[in-house]
């Protein structure tokens, strides 16, 4: 769909999640995912005093933009947090409800 705009003349933007780059003219983003999962990472570390386990809540499991997040957050703790460790990765399906409840399921 976004090819075929291109090919009749209209701009495409992206943002937030990218699409392929001959899709696009310009992708916009808030940060790097290297930037956003190291932040992260380091807002759990700083939370847990360095030690401890923690849980991702995630939107979908198939968001790649949230995949690449997660990939930084591990490279992240294996080089950074020997203490701290990941225990599980849950999908909330972007519906805050399912979020709440897969917080209280792994509480």
């Amino acid at each position: 769909m976004l090819r075929k705009a291109r090919e009749r003349g209209i701009r495409v933007l992206t943002w937030d999640a990218d699409a392929e780059p001959d899709a696009r003219d310009f992708f916009v983003n808030q940060a790097t995912a290297e930037g956003i999962g190291n932040t992260l990472t380091d807002e759990a570390a700083r939370l847990l005093g360095g030690t401890g386990e923690f849980a991702i809540i995630t939107g979908a499991l198939s968001a790649a933009n949230q995949n690449e997040w997660i990939a930084f957050i591990k490279k992240r703790l294996a080089d950074k947090y020997p203490n701290l460790k990941l225990a599980t990765i849950r999908p909330s399906d972007d519906d805050r409800d399912k979020a709440f409840s897969e917080t209280q399921t792994i509480l």
